[in-house]
């Protein structure tokens, strides 16, 4: 019986210890970030600065990484030619002026990126994960159009994707704020690539129920999703301890 409970607690103490461990694949931190404007002459985007600018791409990511096509790509376009432009960083009592064309700015998107009444779309740099021993190259793309009234912005704050040592299980996190009155006409999307039964195909940011209760109002949502691209398998430790539990239980009811 001695030997048993030891057995039992050994594995179990394993099991948590193992459960533990994961490995960064890919980490986009834009509230770290010293993106570059590609339009032309190379410069550093300025936090705390709004733009206002067509057409342009901006790159992301460490110094190799800038030399190729940088760890992201920001694309800009805009809706009309009263809206504004982007913000790095915005301090959170920075209120930006001329939203729409001159009006008072009453919003502040706080840190990451922001594009204020713009369409964005913000690719990664190639990735490679690992699918049950198949490597998988791929890209993760946010969608960001149609944010064009008064104000309204999706900030990104953080891309990444992070693999389970002992299961393999692959997640795609990512962490945002956004403001608008979310009335169906606001539709930023997710979408990945690496040929895995977990990618997204224009997953939306904004679920129905947060729509239905946004229609009319400006809302502010501050949410870190998450979504399993590779789905694990159990940890030897795991079936070892599975195992043993259901041979204690066939010891009990035999006894």
């Amino acid at each position: 019986m001695n030997l048993r409970r030891k057995l039992f607690s050994s594995l179990a103490a394993s099991l948590c210890v193992s459960a533990a461990h994961s490995a960064t694949i890919y980490s986009q931190d834009f509230t770290a970030s010293n993106p570059i404007d590609g339009s032309g002459t190379p410069e550093e985007i300025l936090n705390n600065t709004l733009y206002v600018s067509s057409g342009q791409t901006i790159t992301g990511g460490s110094s190799e990484a800038q030399a190729t096509n940088g760890d992201y790509t920001i694309a800009l376009g805009r809706n009309s030619a009263v809206d504004d432009g982007y913000i790095f960083n915005a301090d959170p009592s920075y209120v930006p002026a001329g939203q729409n064309g001159g009006a008072s700015g009453t919003f502040a998107p706080g840190t990451g990126f922001a594009g204020i009444d713009q369409n964005y779309v913000i690719t990664t740099g190639s990735i490679t994960i690992d699918d049950q021993g198949t490597s998988r190259t791929g890209t993760v793309s946010i969608n960001a159009n149609a944010f064009n009234v008064g104000g309204e912005f999706l900030s990104l704050n953080l891309i990444q994707i992070e693999e389970d040592d002992a299961t393999g299980k692959v997640t795609l996190i990512i962490d945002y704020d956004a403001f608008g009155d979310f009335d169906g006409n606001e539709n930023p999307t997710i979408t990945t690539n690496f040929g895995v039964s977990g990618d997204l195909t224009a997953y939306n940011f904004f679920d129905a129920a947060e729509a239905a209760n946004s229609i009319g109002a400006n809302n502010g949502f501050a949410e870190v999703l998450s979504f399993t691209l590779v789905e694990g398998v159990p940890e030897p430790s795991s079936v070892a301890f599975l195992g043993l539990t259901g041979l204690v239980l066939l010891g009990r009811r035999r006894r």
